[in-house]
């Protein structure tokens, strides 16, 4: 299967890819990464795929930075710094290649906060409506931390694992302490995501997979 591991950072989806018999072309803008292809997604086109899985950068859209980059009241979200705008642009780029390529499977994975409120619709708007909000924590696929994320993805029948807030699944993170995602030492931590969740993302994919075969 032809796979595609965009904004690869650690590349937590390549290296679960790879491990399962598939391709998969990796891309980030930083070098530091040694992904396949070093570009901006904003001007280059990763092309086709079975699979495409993407993680944008989530600077403006945590919890954290929303009053930095957004102004407008409740539910508004109107961008007020270059970091937000730079933020909506790729989400626009990567609805897109969506909405272009018509990928069998795609995921779009940020943080819970601020791209859910704001990535459907831009997908709506590029006429893709075959989609759901799949929200996962880190604590159910094997990590110490809980770290709410939300996958936008067209997979059929993935629903994800989560708990709730003081679950003892997880270690307890009140804001500003020096536990859970703010107590990790660097982005490059920050940024991985539990292998254990993309073998899940995958057992869904040959399972639709099989059912298109019969």
């Amino acid at each position: 299967m032809e796979t595609q591991d965009n904004f690869c950072g650690t590349k937590s989806m390549a290296k679960v890819s790879l491990k399962r018999g598939n391709s998969c072309k990796t891309l980030d803008l930083e070098s530091i990464h040694n992904p396949d292809v070093c570009a901006d997604i904003l001007e280059y086109d990763p092309g086709q795929c079975v699979y495409s899985h993407f993680s944008p950068p989530c600077t403006s859209f945590s919890v954290a930075s929303i009053g930095r980059h957004w102004t407008g009241g409740k539910g508004a979200y109107i961008p007020k710094s270059d970091t937000a705008i730079l933020g909506l642009k790729i989400l626009n780029r990567v609805a897109e290649l969506i909405a272009k390529h018509k990928y069998k499977y795609w995921t779009v994975e940020n943080p819970r906060c601020v791209f859910r409120k704001l990535f459907p619709d831009i997908l709506r708007k590029h006429g893709i409506t075959d989609f759901r909000i799949v929200t996962v924590t880190y604590c159910q696929y094997g990590y110490k931390i809980m770290k709410p994320t939300d996958f936008i993805t067209n997979i059929p029948g993935w629903k994800g694992k989560k708990c709730s807030n003081g679950s003892s699944c997880h270690e307890s993170a009140p804001r500003g302490s020096k536990t859970g995602t703010q107590g990790l030492k660097n982005a490059k931590l920050r940024g991985k995501i539990p292998s254990a969740l993309f073998h899940e993302i995958f057992d869904y994919i040959e399972l639709a997979e099989k059912k298109s075969d019969n």
